[in-house]
């Protein structure tokens, strides 16, 4: 497996399971407005009764993205050692 090819799954696993709690979430909250319903980011549930307020997703899910944004600084990190140490190999 070439280094490319290495850096593009390490960035898809990574960021995978940001993309999978937002893609659900969206297809929920979508599916319960076209009910005429509200969706409550509180309890993640559709509400027929009541209105509920709009939560941000970084509110939400402050944890997942900390987590990514610290994964991907991670992962740079690491690339960038691991070019410094091949270049300075070749020296």
């Amino acid at each position: 497996m070439t280094r490319m090819r290495r850096l593009r799954l390490l960035l898809l696993l990574i960021l995978l399971p940001l993309a999978y709690v937002s893609l659900r979430e969206t297809v929920a909250v979508d599916a319960c407005v076209e009910q005429g319903g509200s969706y409550d980011y509180r309890t993640r549930r559709c509400d027929m009764a009541a209105s509920h307020p709009y939560r941000p997703f970084a509110e939400r899910h402050g944890v997942l993205i900390g987590a990514t944004i610290i994964a991907l600084a991670g992962a740079g990190v690491a690339v960038w050692l691991r070019r410094r140490a091949l270049r300075e190999r070749g020296r």
